[in-house]
């Protein structure tokens, strides 16, 4: 068996002396998963998917994710919020985003708008 499907188990078990014996229906229900989907896990049938592991994750906890050798959500609203605004950001922002999250504020580019007499805006970047 895999790690995540002992744990899984171990998890199953732990929840059905808690609750009186439970069946895996019941605890399929508990999790918010499809029965056959538990019976799947438990038997190192098949792996969570995305949806599945974030159920399992919200009921079981984090552990999950270590199990299956996979790095938990990042809930975070200021990410989000950057995520949801990402496309309309400009590349400059983006650039400059890019390069603070690598720590290298010394490389950050600005962008340095100037006009031309006979056409349109041109756009320069300068350290």
């Amino acid at each position: 068996m895999s790690d995540f499907s002992d744990w899984f188990t171990n998890k199953y078990l732990d929840w059905q002396r808690e609750n009186g014996r439970g069946t895996v229906t019941a605890f399929a229900a508990y999790l918010g998963i499809s029965q056959a989907n538990a019976s799947n896990y438990l038997r190192d049938a098949s792996r969570p998917d995305i949806k599945n592991l974030q159920l399992i994750a919200d009921k079981l906890g984090d552990e999950v994710y270590e199990k299956l050798g996979a790095k938990p959500p990042i809930n975070d609203s200021r990410l989000r919020l950057l995520l949801d605004s990402w496309n309309g950001l400009s590349e400059a922002v983006r650039e400059e985003i890019f390069h603070l999250v690598k720590g290298r504020e010394d490389k950050v580019i600005y962008p340095v708008v100037k006009d031309k007499a006979d056409g349109p805006k041109t756009r320069t970047y300068k350290k």
